[in-house]
């Protein structure tokens, strides 16, 4: 897996920036720059795929053991490092959305509750959305609320075609 995350890190090189006539690091998200969010880059998007479909295919060829294989989607995290930087650095549009952001730790709250499901190895091969599975699970962040799942901006993830097994659309 880490080659495959790799693959995002690794397409950035130092590119002309249009808008500034500067050279930057393209994947520098750092609150300030002026770039796209992570999220819309196509190497985050293709490194983001490629480990999708590497679980599907792990979970084919584990399925008949008892380990589930799964890809977790948090939402937007609030990690101590970007506590740190002082909120009026970042672009206005994520400032707005900053109260929204999770803790690391409701991650953890997430994945326990998957780990004790019956219904765990039926989820092997996908991608799940962490504030989905919260919401089934009835688990809120530490703060009390209940985080949001991002689809409408970010997107659902690709299901994946086995040949000779039928599957609802989620």
């Amino acid at each position: 897996m880490h080659g495959l995350r790799r693959d995002d890190t690794g397409s950035a090189h130092h590119v002309e920036n249009p808008r500034s006539k500067t050279k930057q690091k393209k994947n520098d998200h750092s609150p300030g720059r002026d770039t796209k969010p992570a999220v819309e880059e196509p190497a985050y998007g293709a490194a983001k795929a490629g480990t999708d479909k590497m679980v599907h295919d792990m979970a084919i060829d584990l399925k008949d053991t008892d380990l589930s294989i799964i890809s977790y989607w948090p939402g937007y995290v609030r990690t101590d490092e970007s506590k740190a930087i002082p909120d009026e650095y970042f672009p206005a549009e994520m400032q707005a959305i900053l109260p929204e952001f999770e803790t690391p730790e409701f991650s953890g709250l997430v994945l326990a509750a998957l780990l004790e499901d019956p219904r765990r190895k039926a989820l092997s091969g996908r991608a799940l959305i962490g504030a989905e599975l919260a919401r089934d699970y009835g688990i809120k962040d530490l703060d009390g609320k209940q985080p949001r799942d991002w689809t409408e901006t970010m997107g659902r993830p690709q299901r994946f075609f086995v040949a000779g097994k039928q599957e609802r659309a989620a």
